[in-house]
């Protein structure tokens, strides 16, 4: 008897297309300048360029900024009035608390130039950090505000509110790992002829072979299943349609990055969207059970983008 592999298909060359290398960030703000010998408050507008860092670097992203005041700024004492203009680099840190909602931290210098000095009120370098908050509102555009501190090399000081839009581009296109399976095993079957002078025929019959183990991988956040992920799905309908006493268990994990109840929830969604796809396609639904483990099982170490994207998975496996 001799087995037949019709196909080996490996699974190459299929992307992930859910981060961004540039984010830019249209902002206006209020400059509070109680610690700012003669300057009254003034409001500020300007825009930001964020660059997004992988993980070799210590920062999520680093910040390219100018703000200039509205207006102008007025001084105390003075019927004068003088244009300010803030240049800075920063470098950011993000800390995810859901698929929406973060929080970042900033650090960086900068350069502070005004137009008209008064009352030593000269043009100079500054550092500052402050904190912040990002929310998603729409896709993956975000409404951002945070409040830093202004500290000028002169001992002057100030405190900045500022409110965003951040729109990121430059998508960043990764190949995900090869995965390799077996689709279908046939059986070649020689029937043995009848005692009559008829030709000898060969009868081909196609024996079906229990699938390997289901992998659909997730976008960050996400319990969306991908197109292209839905073609994997067919076997294990075919499989579990014709033997008898077939179920499958779905199983629903997450990286590492979130909470433990955040993450433990969205595996169960996860699961959940599976087993809604299978269902969708025929399946009965009393053939499916569903498991989310969380952050709790990864297949690998959650060190590296790669590897992180590798966890944000979900495995079904065939029971009897």
């Amino acid at each position: 008897m001799k087995k037949i592999i019709l196909s080996t298909i490996a699974l190459s060359t299929l992307v992930v297309a859910s981060e961004y290398k540039y984010e830019v960030t249209p902002t206006v703000g209020y400059v509070d300048t109680k610690e700012h010998v003669d300057l009254k408050n003034h409001k500020v507008a300007g825009v930001s360029i964020a660059i997004n860092k992988g993980d070799d670097c210590k920062f999520d992203q680093i910040e390219l900024g100018i703000l200039q005041t509205i207006n102008d700024a007025d001084y105390e004492n003075s019927s004068n009035d003088t244009s300010i203009t803030r240049a800075f680099v920063n470098g950011i840190k993000e800390y995810a608390l859901n698929d929406k909602f973060k929080l970042y931290a900033l650090a960086g210098i900068g350069y502070e130039h005004i137009n008209t000095n008064l009352n030593h009120n000269d043009s100079n370098p500054f550092f500052n950090y402050g904190i912040g908050a990002k929310y998603k509102v729409y896709k993956d555009i975000s409404l951002k505000f945070d409040v830093r501190h202004l500290l000028k090399f002169d001992g002057d000081k100030n405190v900045m509110y500022t409110l965003g839009v951040a729109i990121p581009f430059g998508e960043v296109v990764k190949p995900m790992p090869k995965v390799e399976e077996k689709v279908i095993e046939k059986e070649e079957v020689v029937v043995v002829p009848k005692p009559k002078p008829v030709p000898v025929k060969e009868k081909i019959v196609e024996v079906l072979v229990q699938p390997a183990n289901l992998d659909v991988l997730f976008d960050t956040n996400s319990a969306k299943i991908r197109s292209y992920d839905i073609a994997k799905f067919d076997k294990y309908i075919k499989y579990i349609s014709t033997v008898a006493g077939s179920k499958i268990v779905v199983e629903g994990h997450t990286d590492s990055v979130g909470s433990d109840a955040y993450n433990l929830e969205l595996s169960k969604r996860r699961a959940q969207s599976v087993k809604s796809q299978f269902i969708k396609m025929g399946l009965d639904a009393s053939k499916i059970e569903t498991i989310g483990y969380g952050e709790s099982k990864p297949a690998v170490d959650n060190k590296t983008k790669e590897n992180r994207q590798i966890n944000r998975r979900v495995t079904a496996k065939i029971v009897k």
